[in-house]
Parts: C-alpha cells; sequence; structure tokens
C-alpha cells in the first residue's frame, strides 16, 4: 500500500444562513449546543460518519437525525435549504452552498483526512492528476 501522509482540519458546524442560536448569532459553537438540533447527517458507508459520529458521542450529544446522504454536496444542499445542521470540513466542494459555517470550539473536534492506494495497481490518469493536486495543496508526504 501506498499513502499520502495524513492531514488534520477541524469540523465545522453548518447552519442554514444566517446562523442563529436560541436567538443569538455566535462566531463558534461547542457540540453539547447541537443537542436536539435537526441534523444531516452522512450515511455509516461514508467513512467521515464513523468520524463525526464518535464526536458528537464523545461531547455526549445526540442530534435529531432526519436525513442521513451519500455525499457532502448532498449535505451541503439540505443544510442549505434548512432541514438542519451538520458537521462537515471546509472543503472546496461546498463552501460555495449559502450557509453559516461555525467554527466548533470543542478540543478534540478535529478529522483527519488522507489517501491510500495500492502500490501494485497501475493508477488510472485521473488519479494520477488527483494524487499530484494533493501533493501540490497538502505536501509530498508518501509513505510506502
Amino acid at each position: 500500500m501506498r499513502s499520502i501522509g495524513s492531514r488534520s482540519a477541524s469540523p465545522s458546524c453548518i447552519w442554514p444562513s444566517p446562523f442563529t442560536i436560541r436567538g443569538r448569532t455566535k462566531k463558534s459553537i461547542r457540540l453539547e449546543e447541537l443537542g436536539g438540533q435537526a441534523y444531516v447527517g452522512l450515511k455509516p458507508s461514508c467513512a467521515l460518519s464513523y468520524t463525526v459520529e464518535t464526536l458528537l458521542a464523545g461531547a455526549g450529544v445526540e442530534p435529531e437525525t432526519l436525513y442521513r446522504a451519500d455525499e457532502l454536496d448532498m449535505v451541503a444542499g439540505l443544510v442549505s435549504a434548512g432541514f438542519g445542521v451538520s458537521l462537515l470540513p471546509k472543503t472546496l466542494g461546498v463552501r460555495n452552498y449559502p450557509m453559516a459555517w461555525v467554527h466548533v470550539t470543542d478540543p478534540a473536534s478535529e478529522l483527519t483526512v488522507g489517501a491510500v492506494w495500492k502500490k501494485d495497481r497501475q493508477l488510472t490518469p485521473v488519479c494520477e492528476v488527483f494524487l499530484d493536486f494533493i501533493r501540490e495543496r497538502y505536501g509530498s508526504g508518501t509513505a510506502e
């Protein structure tokens, strides 16, 4: 197996704009404040779902999950349409939705992202371009 070294990022709470909780606008939120909120999550088949649910459980939070989507883009679309809130990394693909990105202040709230592939398999040109993008943007650390 080959991999590109993992990077850590803090998740953001995404909220339909404008962001208010209990009638007040805030710049940050603690995970415990999500308890009882309508929540849009990811299906268990998405690895990020496990990570986010572990963060929430560690904070003792059980949000009211209304829907589980397959992709980050679908979660962002549902949140921007007002169906609930969610926790997502601030990735390029979902930044254009009209939502409030609220910083999560819990110290344990960190997502680790990396890429792994089989070293004995030929990569497609698209995969090579994607890996080049990751190396340029996040560093060139490759491990065997």
